[in-house]
Formats: structure tokens, C-alpha cells, sequence
């Protein structure tokens, strides 16, 4: 990914076979409201995701693209999508450089 010709992130999506297969999901441009559109237009369309972050060195491929030091820190991200049966129906590997990204979450105390 990149933000006025900048390399940001690198993110790498997997679909369980049998929801991609003939579907937009594996095309470059997945048409409007992307892969969770195309999931939920098959009827597994997300229902809550999970996040697990570290932080981590860029691996010399990484460091390649996102144009950084190879001895750069990165945040690698596992974001999981569930569908309304527990299923995983999207997992995306994010990886950005801890320099150009600050993360921030809110959730109810309740």
C-alpha cells in the first residue's frame, strides 16, 4: 500500500478456498465494498474481528518495498475476520513501519 507514491504497508490476504473460488475476491479489484462485500454477498460476511500485534525487524523482502533500514521496527498485525458461525473467513497479515504508524483502539468499559 502507499500514500503519495510512499510504500506504508504491506498486506497480505488469505480466503478460505471454497468462499474465493469464482468470486471478484480473487481479482485484483474486488469491486465496491471489497472482500467482506463479496463474503457477505455468499453469506459469510463478517461478524467481529480479532487483532494480534507485535512489533518486530522487517525481513530483508519487507525492507525491500516499504524502502526502510533493514534493521527497522515493524508492527506485523493478524487481523481475523469470523463470520456469525465462529468460522474464519479472512485472515490479513499487515506489516507497517512503527515510524509512520501510531495505533490507537477504544472500546466500552462494559
Amino acid at each position: 500500500m502507499l500514500a503519495d507514491q510512499t510504500p506504508v504497508q504491506v498486506a497480505t490476504s488469505y480466503v478460505p478456498w471454497d468462499l474465493a473460488e469464482g468470486t471478484a475476491i480473487v481479482e485484483e479489484d474486488t469491486g465496491p465494498g471489497g472482500t467482506y462485500s463479496r463474503l457477505a454477498e455468499k453469506g459469510f460476511g463478517p461478524a467481529r474481528f480479532t487483532e494480534a500485534i507485535r512489533i518486530r525487524t522487517v525481513t530483508p523482502e519487507e525492507a525491500d518495498f516499504l524502502k526502510s533500514d533493514p534493521e527497522q521496527q515493524v508492527f506485523e498485525i493478524l487481523h481475523t475476520a469470523w463470520d456469525e458461525n465462529d468460522r474464519a473467513v479472512e485472515i490479513c497479515v499487515h506489516v507497517m513501519p512503527t515510524y509512520q504508524w501510531e495505533l490507537h483502539y477504544e472500546w466500552p468499559a462494559n
